[in-house]
């Protein structure tokens, strides 16, 4: 057999990821074998325990891809002088435009950190790095002066990732809720209570 470059490499570790994430957000993280795994991913036994030794080690996977794209998302918009503009399209990016199944998934992942302590260690490591880049973010636009904060911005950051956390496990568990009509809501009342953008202020 011909050896995989280290794209083909890559490239069938995500086609796996990608397998096992629809497989956990429709069967649940239980019911789920390796084998309904290697079907929806269209590969061999031997090439699934090449790259992913158990389920486990694929919610690892899927949380480390998920902390990749959303760590290069936030560097792209750390330097943009509309910065709550741009966290509200990474809010309507991850809430409105990325398939339900996806959130659906991430409820399935934090049910099983509830009972799985090995999962847990990795779901909470993958918040917590998330949250503390965008509390970085944040805090960092305030500092600049691109942000104006009304109050305590330590605060309003809590407050904000709080928010975000609620719009998306809404969106994940409620088929009648409109995020896209809600973010748009959420984010005026931030800018009359919580924060503004100095873009947004009349010369």
């Amino acid at each position: 057999m011909p050896k995989l470059t280290p794209q083909q490499q890559n490239d069938r570790r995500m086609a796996i990821l990608q397998g096992a994430e629809r497989c956990f957000a429709s069967k649940g993280f239980h019911p789920t074998t390796m084998q309904d795994i290697c079907r929806e991913a269209g590969v061999s036994p031997g090439a699934l325990y090449l790259y992913f030794k158990s389920k486990e080690a694929l919610i690892v996977g899927i949380c480390e891809r998920d902390r990749q794209e959303v760590m290069a998302g936030i560097a792209q918009i750390e330097a943009v002088p509309n910065l709550l503009d741009a966290l509200q399209g990474m809010l309507v990016h991850y809430c409105v435009n990325e398939p339900v199944s996806r959130m659906k998934l991430m409820v399935e992942i934090f049910a099983e950190a509830n009972r799985n302590p090995d999962v847990a260690a990795t779901v909470h490591e993958t918040d917590h790095l998330i949250n503390e880049r965008f509390r970085a973010l944040t805090l960092q636009g305030v500092a600049d002066g691109r942000l104006i904060a009304k109050g305590d911005p330590e605060l309003i950051v809590d407050t904000l990732i709080v928010l975000s956390d609620g719009v998306f496990w809404r969106r994940a568990t409620d088929p009648t809720f409109d995020a896209a009509h809600f973010i748009d809501g959420l984010f005026k009342l931030i800018r009359s209570n919580l924060m503004i953008q100095k873009s947004d202020l009349v010369p």
